[in-house]
C-alpha cells in the first residue's frame, strides 16, 4: 500500500533508513507525509467497515437512486400539492426530485412544456391521470384557476438584490410601494436587511400591488391572529423541545403523525433540528386528549443490567424515544463501551 501511494523507490529508501527492516511501523517515520497518513486511513476504512455494529454505526439506504427516477412532460399548470394528492408521491420528494421549482408550481402552457422529475414507478400513473391531475382541486384549494392566477403572480414579481446603503425605504421609494408592502411580500418581521438579500418586489399595476395596502394593514396589526384562529378551531397545538439525540423520525412516532407533517407544521426546509428547537404539534380533535396527555407523561427513570452481546443501540431500541446518547449523557459514559453486569439509568416516560 505504501509503494502505490508514494512509489516503490521511496518505500526502499525508508527500508534503508530503518537498517533495512520491512515493518511499516519502523519504516514510517521516513516515509512521505501523505503516505505515512494513507495505509493507517486504509486500515481504519477497513476495520470500521468489518465492526461497524460495534461502534453502532448501521447503513441507511440512501433514499431514491439515480436509475430509480424518470422525466415526463407537463403540457399544463400544476401543483406539488395536485401531484402529490392523485398519485401519492411525498410531497418531500417532488421538492427533492424537481427544486427548479421553488414555489412547488410548474407553469407548463400549450407553446411552453415543461418537465418534471418523478420516481421510476409512479411515470405510469402519471401518464395515465395526466388530465385527472391537471383539474384536480387539492386540499390547500388549490385549482386550475388559482394556480393560473398564482403563476401570474409570479411572474409579475422582480427580484431587487440589496446593495450597500440601502434601506427599506429607500427600496420602497424607487418601486413606488410602502414599506410593509415588501415585508409582506418578503415575509420580513424587522426592517434589518443584508447587502446581496433578494427581494421580491411587486411593481404598481400589478394585481398583488394593488390589493396590498388594505391588506397589509390587516396583517401588521395582527400577524399571526388569523391563522392561529383556524387552527384553534381545526386542531389541537402542542409544543416538543427537541432533546439531544433526537430526530423527526423518533418525535413523528411519539406523537403518532409522520416526518412530513412536522415539517410542514414548523415550515422546515430539510430534516435538520436543534437541541431545545421548539417543535409545534398538531392533533386533530379525536386524539386532542391523547396528545396532550402524551405530552404531559412524567418522567421515571430504569435500571438496566447489560447482558453478554449487549450494545448501547440494542438497549435504546427497547426504550420507546431513547437514543444512545441519552443514555451516555445520563450515565457519565465518554464512549460507547459497556461491560456484562454493568447498571444503567434509563429515562423513561411513566
Amino acid at each position: 500500500l505504501a509503494a502505490y501511494n508514494s512509489g516503490v523507490g521511496n518505500v526502499n529508501k525508508a527500508i534503508r533508513r530503518a537498517g533495512g527492516t520491512k515493518n511499516y511501523w519502523a519504516i514510517w517515520p521516513y516515509l512521505p507525509a501523505e503516505t505515512r497518513g494513507y495505509v493507517p486511513a486504509f486500515i481504519a476504512a477497513s476495520y470500521i467497515m468489518e465492526y461497524a455494529p460495534a461502534h453502532n454505526l448501521y447503513p441507511l439506504h440512501p433514499g431514491i437512486l439515480y436509475n430509480g427516477i424518470d422525466t415526463v412532460v407537463v403540457r399544463q399548470p400544476v401543483s406539488f400539492d395536485q401531484i402529490s394528492e392523485v398519485l401519492g408521491i411525498p410531497i418531500n420528494d417532488l421538492k427533492f426530485l424537481n427544486p427548479s421549482y421553488k414555489l412547488g408550481i410548474i407553469p407548463a402552457t400549450k407553446d411552453q412544456k415543461y418537465y418534471i422529475q418523478l420516481p421510476r414507478d409512479y411515470i405510469g400513473d402519471f401518464i395515465n391521470n395526466e388530465y385527472t391531475i391537471y383539474n384536480y382541486t387539492s386540499t390547500k384549494g388549490i385549482e386550475k384557476e388559482k394556480l393560473l392566477k398564482q403563476i401570474k403572480n409570479i411572474q409579475e414579481q422582480q427580484i431587487h438584490i440589496v446593495k450597500k446603503g440601502e434601506s427599506l425605504s429607500t427600496i420602497a421609494r424607487k418601486y413606488h410601494c410602502s414599506v410593509n408592502d415588501i415585508k409582506k411580500w418578503n415575509g420580513l418581521r424587522s426592517n434589518t436587511l443584508k447587502i446581496g438579500k433578494r427581494l421580491i418586489i411587486y411593481p404598481r399595476g400589478t394585481s398583488i400591488a394593488s390589493n396590498s395596502p388594505s391588506t397589509n394593514r390587516m396583517s401588521d396589526n395582527q400577524p399571526n391572529t388569523a391563522t392561529s384562529s383556524t387552527n384553534d378551531n381545526k386542531q389541537h397545538s402542542i409544543y416538543h423541545i427537541v432533546r439531544k439525540g433526537e430526530t423527526l423520525a423518533l418525535i413523528s412516532k411519539r406523537y403518532n403523525c409522520t416526518v412530513s407533517d412536522l415539517m410542514k407544521w414548523n415550515n422546515l426546509q430539510d430534516y435538520t433540528i436543534k437541541v431545545n428547537q421548539k417543535l409545534l404539534i398538531q392533533t386533530s380533535s379525536t386524539i386532542d386528549d391523547s396528545a396532550a396527555a402524551q405530552s404531559n407523561k412524567q418522567v421515571k427513570y430504569k435500571y438496566y443490567t447489560v447482558k453478554e452481546g449487549d450494545t448501547l443501540w440494542d438497549i435504546a431500541q427497547q426504550f420507546d424515544g431513547v437514543t444512545v446518547e441519552d443514555i451516555k449523557k445520563l450515565n457519565n459514559l465518554r464512549s460507547n463501551r459497556i461491560s456484562v453486569g454493568q447498571k444503567l439509568k434509563i429515562e423513561v416516560l411513566n
